[in-house]
């Protein structure tokens, strides 16, 4: 039997959608230069104020959040790298 696979534009729909969700918290943070706590007090999900917690994490030198993260399930941490790597892709578009 063929396994499934997700629909690819699907996919690439959420990945643009999470891409910009990481863009506008970049934006608010470092841009607007609204406080972590305030942008942090206004979401509801858990997938935002995690992307939001990986932008805020942008202020922490790489080893000092690899260190924070360690003792996370792996892929937890591995979701947070990559939500860290692509804010700081989008923040070094601002600089």
């Amino acid at each position: 039997m063929k396994k499934k696979e997700g629909h690819p534009k699907k996919h690439r729909s959420s990945f643009r959608r999470a891409l910009n969700r990481i863009a506008e918290f970049v934006r608010l943070r470092f841009v607007d230069g609204r406080s972590t706590g305030e942008i942090m007090g206004t979401l509801r999900s858990e997938t935002d104020r995690r992307t939001m917690a990986a932008v805020a994490s942008l202020d922490l030198p790489q080893k000092d959040f690899e260190d924070l993260i360690a003792g996370e399930q792996p892929d937890l941490r591995s979701d947070l790298m990559a939500l860290r790597q692509n804010a700081w892709r989008i923040l070094r578009g601002y600089l």
